[in-house]
């Protein structure tokens, strides 16, 4: 499948540029293109809490992966907005006394109990006498696997500690949640509790096993900086047999215990362990999405949680993405650092890309599938290349030089392609990244879009549960010079002789569009 891949590729490589809330009439949330997200800690279950189950656990630093959007907000006050527009921050009239620069970007989410995206808002630390707003817009696939009653907004701490507001305002016509706060940080739309699996793919017959599972939290006496007072977050995100007790009502579509149409759910003979087992229909049910739901009951309220299962035929294979014409599309790897090292050659880089878009099929044989953005414009991404190099050959006629640039991808150069391999039910799947940047070399300057590289990712298994609509993952890529092995194309000099070092992990979410 890589020689086929790479025959389609070729030609339109050729055109790119060259670059070095849960009440008792909700009817069940159903959503069925929704794919994976963040996986709650489940390794401890079934434990009692004790004191230690209460100390905080701080989280890696979230790196930043989107656009960075900046506006530069008066004592008049005005708006910033995040790239896709889920996240706005109001800042009244007199918050400040001067001009200031704020900016917001997409970051990886390290949040317990997080749910889609985060961001990072800066300048980090600016107070505030007067209270900004942030104002949160959540999607369907935010509240699957919960409820939006249960949804949330959290922000991190210098001491990388997360906190979360126990009551946001929530305006359910519009799908917001919004918080007050006098400062910024990094902040994230999290859960305290959540049944999991929150989407999965069954043959007709099989069986899956759903759990609830909590977020602990605890109280923080100390106020913020004169902002309401919000608890400090211990996240273990786990079951416990005080918590799973208050889960139950187990249902498929509505109805308690389900039916032979849709499937039957049967809660676990211990009432304390917070799980039911899922068994689909016999026959696969139209429409072929199911929604599967337990109730918690907290101490002052009710949560609805929701999960999807999409029902397939026994015989289910690949073949059934023949007739899929789109695939929304998002690619992206974090922060790359690596080290290239030779004789007399040195080359240290900082890479990141994200790529967005619609991948649209070319006209292709019955064994396989080929999807591209094309040389189209992508609809969205960054890109981000830091690098330095020098060359200090014995005859001392060598050079230094530096290549930087962040910002949108650039057209043609940057793009997505795909090929799956029906028989095999593999894929293969190429992203290439450029971006403007500068190079600096020999006392030279040249501005122009430059290669970051490209995501070779060949031979990815497609697992069963992912033929409902979402295909999505993540694989560790390394430094090297042989793609085959490394997953990873560098846009700078790679020689076989060469010392290579550093590594990032790639993810994509591939979404079928019919």
């Amino acid at each position: 499948m890589k020689r086929s891949l790479a025959a389609l590729l070729s030609a339109l490589l050729l055109l790119s540029a060259c670059g070095g809330g849960g009440s008792d009439t909700d009817p069940p949330n159903v959503n069925p293109d929704s794919g994976s997200g963040h996986s709650p800690d489940d390794d401890d279950t079934d434990d009692s809490p004790d004191s230690s189950d209460y100390t905080p656990e701080p989280t890696e630093v979230g790196t930043p992966i989107g656009n960075t959007v900046s506006v530069t907000i008066g004592v008049a006050g005005g708006q910033l907005t995040s790239d896709d527009g889920a996240v706005t921050v109001d800042v009244p009239a007199g918050a400040f006394d001067q001009d200031r620069t704020l900016a917001i970007q997409q970051i990886t989410n390290t949040a317990h109990g997080a749910k889609g995206r985060a961001y990072r808002i800066s300048p980090e630390g600016l107070h505030t006498t007067t209270p900004m707003t942030i104002r949160w817009q959540y999607t369907d696939d935010d509240v699957l696997g919960t409820d939006a009653a249960a949804l949330t907004i959290a922000y991190q701490d210098s001491a990388r500690l997360w906190h979360v507001y126990k009551e946001p305002t929530r305006d359910v016509a519009n799908r917001t949640l919004s918080v007050s706060t006098t400062h910024f940080s990094d902040w994230s739309l999290v859960v305290g509790v959540q049944l999991t699996p929150k989407a999965v793919t069954l043959n007709v017959g099989q069986s899956a096993q759903f759990q609830v599972i909590l977020c602990d939290e605890f109280e923080d006496d100390e106020q913020d900086n004169g902002e309401l007072p919000v608890p400090t977050v211990a996240y273990r995100c786990r079951t416990t047999p005080g918590t799973s007790f208050l889960a139950g009502d187990w249902a498929v579509n509505g109805a308690i215990g389900g039916s032979a149409r849709h499937g039957t759910i049967v809660a676990d003979t211990d009432e304390l362990a917070g799980r039911a087992t899922y068994t689909a229909p016999a026959t696969r049910p139209t429409p072929n999405v199911v929604a599967v739901s337990a109730r918690y009951r907290a101490e002052d309220s009710q949560q609805l949680l929701v999960s999807n299962v999409t029902i397939v035929d026994d015989a289910a294979t690949c073949d059934r993405l023949s007739t899929v014409q789109e695939f929304r599309a998002e690619v992206s790897f974090d922060h790359f650092n690596f080290t290239s090292t030779a004789e007399d050659r040195v080359h240290t880089g900082a890479h990141q890309g994200r790529l967005t878009s619609t991948l649209r099929k070319v006209d292709t044989g019955a064994t396989f599938g080929f999807w591209t953005t094309g040389v189209t414009p992508l609809e969205s991404g960054f890109v981000s290349v830091n690098d330095n190099f020098s060359y200090t050959p014995s005859s001392g006629d060598g050079y230094t030089g530096s290549l930087t640039g962040s910002g949108p991808p650039t057209t043609p150069g940057s793009m997505i392609a795909m090929t799956i391999d029906y028989a095999t039910c593999t894929f293969d799947l190429h992203a290439s990244y450029t971006v403007d940047a500068v190079l600096l070399k020999a006392g030279n300057s040249i501005q122009a879009p430059q290669g970051v590289g490209i995501l070779y990712l060949h031979d990815q298994a497609i697992p069963l549960a992912q033929l409902g609509g979402t295909i999505d993952g993540e694989r560790n890529v390394v430094a090297g010079t042989d793609p085959d092995a490394t997953n990873y194309i560098p846009a700078h000099d790679v020689h076989v002789e060469w010392s290579e070092a550093g590594s990032t992990t790639a993810r994509w979410t591939l979404t079928t569009v019919q």
